[in-house]
């Protein structure tokens, strides 16, 4: 009886194992994005978002940033950002893909397990913005891959960073 116990346990933890590194062939990439309207000119959500010294009012856990080479909003530069990941330091490196003022301000942002790209647009209508974000990423290893897609899955990464653009409207909305 013990045994079979012991056997049906085995064979339940490796179906786990098995369906989790299955996970990450089956849907190795993400793929996401959101949308927020702030009641604020673009060019004043503009300048409250690309403000570094805003960074930590809005986005979680957001510790530092520090830049590494080239100008700031320079396509090709780089820059360290630093959160609070339970109590450690999550290092990640930012490389400007694309900037236009008041428009557009794209990135690659990638650590030790993950990359991801992300295009952020902004687009002024009625007096409005419409802040517009599209991800796409990926693990850089297998259960990277597979933890990106569970993730994805349970909308973990949109219910984030839809919280964090939900209190950068608001942080905005109160500058008016």
């Amino acid at each position: 009886m013990f045994k079979k116990i012991i056997f049906i346990l085995l064979g339940i933890i490796l179906a786990l194992i098995i369906g989790f590194i299955a996970i990450g062939f089956i849907k190795p990439t993400y793929e996401g994005g959101l949308t927020v309207t702030v009641n604020a000119p673009v060019s004043t959500t503009f300048a409250y978002f690309n403000n570094t010294d805003n960074m930590a009012k809005w986005m979680d856990k957001f510790k530092s940033i520090e830049n590494i080479s080239g100008e700031k909003n320079q396509v090709g530069s780089k820059w360290k950002l630093v959160y609070d990941e339970n109590g450690s330091d999550l290092v990640m490196t930012e490389t400007v893909t694309a900037f236009e003022q008041d428009k557009l301000f794209a990135f690659d942002m990638e650590d030790e397990y993950f990359k991801m790209h992300i295009e952020i647009r902004f687009e002024e209508k009625d007096g409005k913005t419409i802040i517009t974000q599209v991800d796409k990423g990926e693990g850089k290893n297998l259960p990277a891959r597979s933890m990106v897609a569970i993730m994805g899955s349970l909308g973990l990464m949109q219910k984030q960073q839809q919280g964090m653009y939900n209190k950068l409207k608001d942080l905005v909305e109160k500058t008016q």
